[in-house]
């Protein structure tokens, strides 16, 4: 109670250490309390998806029309605006008890559309002029959250009339949800989610730590005194312990309401669909744990703090000599932590799981990590004996050093190293996630006669307009449109061919053709396809069959292609052995040939795509289309930024109360004629030795640790050196801009009036 009454009205010094110690608890705390949120986003996620899932939970086969039944259908599928997916449904009720998609108040009437608030935000852009002719439609609501899976999804539901059920473009179905619940089960996934959390949690106990010591000089003379009223050194352990329970206490409040405030600020946040602030609760045993584990962590550093300490009845304090860091058990920790992690991965891979992977592979993480820490002192221990005695900067700096200057670093070293072998895991499975794709040009693009890769539009029997292929070339940015028909042939046991129908003008548009007649068909090099064979057609009702005639092998593929896909070309009097109607059954598409360096060129697609036929589907333009490793690439962004804003913000206050603590020294050494560029140099010299050494040493530890993840996962060794570098740079960066800002309070001491006193 002494403790925490000194804490509260012990003056001016105590109540500026309480306040900082709370505030920087408090962060800690808001960053500890949104981890422990992790489980619950995961949970509300995936049970929103399992209502989302709509393809997923339709019935095979479909029930009959009913009045409780209704038809959906995708609207200009694989769409997207500037990089954003937008997703489209066209839906159409068949009765009055039809169910309604989760989010939305009532059915949308033909030629309406109900909107997420993100497109309706985009839609009410006016720079956004191509997406509003995209989607020139009356909006007439906006879909709820439970409709949405995150706060940044672009999503909108179009009414519809007249429409089918095919089993392929539309589904009719009873009642939505009842899908599979979104898990990222795949094992790289979760282990970049575990990686990324205990990586990113580390420098928030090392804040947290540093929030504990913040005024510790003050607190020791302080103890002084009420070792001079008789107190003996037990005591003054439980006063400094009283002392920090205040603080800490304060700072957990003050955490709740940081939590708490800035839940909203999640749903800002760039990331995938982005969080609902509604999904952020912690859940309740983690939320327990931080309660906990916050108050004796604090604690526990405390009294660590208070045993380095002598402290005396007449005021004065002594700080007991620094041993000589040893080396070999600093060693074993990182080797400890590596074999967990061995150990957890192994039975995590393999399945044979005695003992919770996710434990072994958390308590390696953290013994690998803690581990490049406690290998720092040892470095600057060696650093400084080394060192030279000139200038005399270096020398005023190398008391400093030697008194335990490294502590400030602690957090760049945890939070380098961790994103380090967290990017390297992330490179390696990127490189495995994205093997076959070309290294240059789209995937869904094969060898084109013409400049340019050629984009597909697949349109239904019935479109808009007449000539599509005329809307399409008045578009500024599309050089050339074919209008083909489309469909895949099944062959015995070779799998299926692509079978283009065309007139052979078109045909030439698509690749170098010899002479050309109707009644001709080409094949692709390598097509495993014979003439005589019988194919039989898909997406015809009933099916239809036809024998390939005779063809001519091309000596290159075909514009428009997928990469490698085998493909026929035939002119619609080929076709007419099987069907003369076969041809109109078959799904219509257009060809287009587009100038990728003209500004919007994928806008233009697709806006003219939905004037042609709201329900087109469209072929990826670009050559990869988003992941969750991106998702994850953004969240590390995120998370090391944070740490380092973190890490910016302890530094600077403990350097400023350090600074506080030896104005007298500074105004002493100044009236003795000392320059100020040499006091300024000191403080310079005290960041560089121990940056240089822990960025080093968190390069060299971060890159040992990746290559283990990559190696115990079996993913290919990729490591990034630009982005690595740039790590590294950022850390060390951070750590000169927390200096830089305490040089104004250094200046500050070096006056002539700090040698008053009273």
């Amino acid at each position: 109670m002494i403790g925490v009454r000194l804490s509260l009205t012990g003056g001016r010094e105590s109540a500026v250490r309480t306040c900082l110690t709370a505030v920087g608890v408090g962060v800690a705390t808001a960053m500890l309390l949104l981890a422990a949120s992790l489980p619950t986003i995961l949970d509300e996620v995936g049970e929103r998806s399992s209502g989302l899932s709509f393809r997923q939970s339709a019935e095979y086969p479909q029930p009959p029309p009913a009045e409780d039944t209704v038809l959906l259908g995708s609207a200009l599928a694989n769409a997207d605006h500037r990089g954003t997916p937008v997703t489209g449904w066209v839906i159409e009720p068949e009765g009055d008890q039809a169910p309604l998609p989760p989010g939305i108040a009532d059915f949308p009437e033909p030629g309406e559309m109900v909107v997420s608030p993100a497109l309706a935000e985009r839609l009410a852009d006016p720079d956004n002029d191509l997406l509003q002719r995209r989607l020139d439609h009356p909006v007439v609501g906006q879909i709820e959250e439970e409709g949405l899976s995150g706060p940044h999804e672009l999503v909108y539901y179009l009414g519809q009339e007249g429409m089918e059920a095919d089993g392929a473009g539309t589904v009719r179905m009873d009642a939505f949800g009842g899908g599979e619940p979104y898990r990222p089960d795949t094992p790289v996934i979760l282990l970049l989610g575990l990686v990324g959390t205990v990586v990113m949690l580390i420098p928030v106990v090392v804040f947290l730590s540093a929030a504990v010591r913040f005024g510790g000089q003050a607190r020791d003379r302080r103890l002084a005194a009420v070792r001079l009223m008789g107190a003996d050194r037990a005591a003054t352990r439980r006063i400094a312990a009283g002392e920090t329970v205040a603080g800490v206490l304060l700072g957990m409040l003050i955490g709740a309401g940081f939590f708490v405030a800035g839940r909203p600020i999640v749903e800002t946040l760039p990331i995938d669909d982005g969080v609902f602030a509604s999904d952020v609760v912690p859940s309740p045993v983690l939320a327990a744990g931080v309660a906990v584990l916050v108050p004796l962590l604090a604690l526990w550093v405390a009294l660590l703090a208070v045993r380095g300490v002598a402290v005396e009845p007449l005021g004065v304090v002594r700080r007991a000599e620094r041993r000589r860091p040893r080396l070999w058990w600093r060693l074993l920790l990182p080797v400890f932590g590596g074999a967990l992690l061995y150990a957890g991965l192994g039975s995590f891979l393999t399945g044979t799981v005695a003992v919770n992977w996710a434990v072994l592979v958390s308590v390696g993480l953290l013994a690998v990590l803690l581990g490049t820490t406690a290998v720092l002192p040892w470095l600057v221990d060696r650093a400084v004996r080394t060192l030279p005695s000139s200038p005399l900067s270096l020398q005023l700096a190398r008391r400093r050093l030697a008194s335990g200057g490294d502590r400030a670093v602690s957090g760049i070293v945890v939070t380098v190293a961790g994103a380090i072998a967290l990017l390297t895991l992330l490179n390696g499975a990127e490189s495995t996630d994205r093997e076959g794709v070309p290294e240059t040009g789209d995937p869904s693009v094969g060898a084109s006669a013409g400049e340019g890769p050629y984009q597909r539009v697949d349109l239904s029997k019935e479109p808009r307009v007449e000539d599509p292929v005329a809307l399409f070339e008045g578009e500024p940015a599309i050089e050339e449109a074919v209008a083909v028909r489309r469909t895949y042939a099944m062959v015995g046991d070779n799998g299926g061919v692509l079978v283009r129908v065309a007139d052979c003008a078109s045909l030439q548009q698509l690749t170098d053709l010899p002479d050309c007649e109707p009644g001709d068909v080409f094949a692709t090099p390598g097509a495993e396809v014979e003439p005589g064979d019988v194919a039989e057609m898909t997406g015809t009702e009933p099916p239809m069959h036809w024998t390939v005639p005779q063809y001519t092998e091309l000596s290159s593929g075909v514009a428009g292609a997928r990469y490698g896909e085998e493909t026929l070309l035939a002119t619609p009097e080929a076709m007419a052995s099987a069907d003369p109607e076969v041809v109109e059954e078959m799904t219509g598409a257009v060809l287009l040939r587009v100038d990728e360096s003209a500004p919007e060129a994928r806008e233009q697609m697709l806006a003219a795509a939905a004037e042609v036929d709201p329900t087109a589907g469209m072929e990826p333009l670009v050559a990869h289309v988003g992941s969750p490793l991106d998702t994850m690439k953004l969240m590390l962004l995120a998370g090391a930024i944070a740490c380092l804003v973190m890490v910016v913000a302890g530094v600077t206050v403990g350097t400023v109360e350090q600074i506080q603590e030896r104005r007298r020294v500074h105004a002493v050494l100044t009236a003795f004629g000392a320059r100020r560029r040499t006091l300024v140099g000191s403080v310079l010299w005290q960041t560089a030795v121990p940056v240089a050494l822990g960025v080093a040493t968190a390069c060299v530890f971060g890159l040992a640790l990746g290559a283990l993840l990559l190696g115990a996962t079996g993913l290919p060794m990729a490591f990034d050196v630009a982005e690595i570098v740039t790590i590294a740079a950022a850390g060390a960066g951070a750590i000169v801009l927390a200096t830089l800002l305490t040089l104004p309070a250094l200046l500050r001491t070096m006056r002539a009036d700090g040698l008053r006193s009273e």
